[in-house]
Parts: structure tokens; C-alpha cells; sequence
């Protein structure tokens, strides 16, 4: 969208403006500050600045979508947004996508001891999207399937869309807010996110059974990836963005959780919550090593 140096540690603020079709919604990271009709078939819409942000959470998500609305009211209204293509939209179950985000919030803001650190929260499926979803500030991107279901599933469908959009919300504190100075602490949000997203949805909603489904199905997929040839280490030397993408699989996400999971054992669920306290609020809007966090957690359990 723009020339950048894309380093996690390159933060500043953003203003956004696009020029779209007038029937297009857009979408971006913060709330529109303003519309103007130009000539033609178009519109000027300009976003509100940003706080201060890494590039790659910025995001423009532009189209013939339809949408629905709420708000969560925490210690701060929140304006919430659903946004799917025309033709996808009769099978948005907004209830329980809207259910389930402010049951994350709520869950998230108590335990991280910290509102929700940006504006509204927008989350849009993306037709054709590579990735199953994305945790933009403000601006969660999904992959239509994982978001919206066309037809009868079960309770398994449910509780990986649950946790899915909690895992995109947790990277809203552990990645957007304090983010990794560089690449190589990649699987440190990935992991992170993984392992509060089964624990909020399993402690917070309906889908009780949410550490079940992580130990039969993406613990599994953590062995399995782990047994072949192209194994690596947790943690990985990133010299460049190639060697970051291949690097998005069941070690940094399944696997870290694991590990995760066995530190939050031995330094105990509590001191772990505290040591995480003290870490957003220490780094909010800047960038750490695996290091600043293993300052705190060790200052929590002593």
C-alpha cells in the first residue's frame, strides 16, 4: 500500500485516505473521520490517525460488503463491526461472532489488567484470503470459511472459529500493543496468542472443552510437523520476511503453546498473569526481546 521499511521495530503513527467507488465500504485500522463525494463514480474517505503502530498491522480491507454492528462496554465502549460480501452475508451468524468477541474482551481486559488499547473492532471476511486470519489493529481480517459457516457443523466448527477470533484478539495486547523487535521472536506472539485464545474461550464462553480440541487436534499437528525433515527449532534466527513465512506452522504456534503451557506450571498461573501485567504496561507502544519478558515473569514468581 505504501513504501515502508517493514520492521516489527519501525513503529509510527498512520493517517489513511482512499479513493473508492462510492457503493464500496472501506475499512481500515481506525474510524473514518470523513467522507466526500469527487466526480465521478468515487468518494474521498479519511481515517483517523493512528496511535503508534508496527506496518504490518496496518491494513485497507476495501469492497462491496454489507455489515452489522454492536459495541462492547467494558471500561470503554468499543464499536464493533462484522463485514462480509452481499453474497456471503445471509449466513453472518452475528449473534454468536458478537457473543463470543465481547466474552474475549471482557476475559482479556480483566486478566491482562489493561483495556483494550485502540478504538473500534472491526472483523471482515476476505474472499480468496491466504491466511486464515490476521490481527491488524482494529481490523481483523478472516478467511471467509473460518468465519462465516455455509452449512450445518459441529461443536468443533464452533469452538475453532471461538478461538480463532480470540487468538487474533489476544495479538492485540501480545503483538499489536508490545511488539517483538524482530522476526525472531515471531513465534513468541504466535505461540502466546495460541495458548490464551484456548485458555479465554475455555474459561470465558460456552465451549468448555476448547483444551481438548488443542491437545487432540493442534497438539497433533505439532507432532506431526515436528517429525519431518523440515523441523526446526521454537525459536529461529529470521534474517529476512521468506525465511519469517515459512516459519508459520504447528512449532511456532501448536508446539510454543506447549511450551507456554509448561512454564505457566512451573512459575504458577498467578505469577505468570502478574509478570504479564507488568510487561504491557511497562512496554505499551513499543518493541521488546523474549528477554523483557522473562525480566518480569521472573520478577512475579520470584
Amino acid at each position: 500500500m505504501y513504501a515502508c521499511f517493514d520492521q516489527p521495530d519501525q513503529k509510527a503513527t498512520f493517517t489513511i485516505s482512499t479513493i473508492t467507488p462510492k457503493h464500496w465500504e472501506v475499512i481500515s485500522n481506525y474510524g473514518i473521520e470523513s467522507t466526500k463525494d469527487l466526480d465521478g463514480d468515487r468518494k474521498h474517505t479519511q481515517f483517523a490517525i493512528s496511535q503508534v503502530i508496527s506496518t504490518y498491522v496496518t491494513a485497507i480491507v476495501a469492497g462491496a460488503y454489507m455489515s452489522v454492528h454492536d459495541e462492547y462496554k467494558g471500561e470503554k465502549t468499543i464499536p464493533l463491526g462484522i463485514f462480509a460480501r452481499k453474497s456471503f452475508f445471509k449466513h453472518v451468524d452475528a449473534d454468536n461472532i458478537f457473543k463470543v468477541t465481547k466474552e474475549g474482551f471482557a476475559y482479556f481486559e480483566k486478566t491482562f489488567g489493561l483495556a483494550y488499547p485502540f478504538g473500534k473492532y472491526d472483523q471482515i471476511a476476505v474472499a480468496e484470503y491466504n491466511w486464515g486470519a490476521m490481527e491488524n489493529v482494529g481490523c481483523v481480517t478472516f478467511h471467509e470459511d473460518v468465519l462465516i459457516f455455509r452449512s450445518k457443523v459441529t461443536e468443533r466448527n464452533y469452538i475453532s472459529r471461538a478461538t480463532t477470533i480470540h487468538h487474533e484478539m489476544a495479538h492485540m495486547w501480545f503483538g499489536d500493543l508490545v511488539t517483538m523487535k524482530w522476526w525472531q521472536d515471531l513465534w513468541l506472539n504466535e505461540s502466546f496468542a495460541e495458548w490464551a485464545s484456548y485458555m479465554s474461550v475455555s474459561e470465558s464462553t460456552q465451549y468448555k472443552n476448547a483444551w481438548t480440541e488443542f491437545n487432540s487436534q493442534r497438539k497433533n499437528w505439532a507432532y506431526r510437523v515436528d517429525q519431518m525433515t523440515s523441523t526446526h527449532p521454537i525459536a529461529v534466527e529470521m534474517e529476512d520476511l521468506d525465511a519469517v513465512r515459512t516459519n508459520f506452522d504447528g512449532i511456532s504456534y501448536a508446539k510454543g503453546a506447549s511450551v507456554l503451557q509448561q512454564l505457566v506450571a512451573h512459575v504458577g498461573r498467578d505469577n505468570f498473569i502478574a509478570g504479564l501485567r507488568k510487561y504491557f504496561a511497562k512496554h505499551a507502544y513499543a518493541n521488546t526481546e523474549l528477554s523483557d519478558l522473562i525480566v518480569e515473569l521472573e520478577a512475579a514468581s520470584g
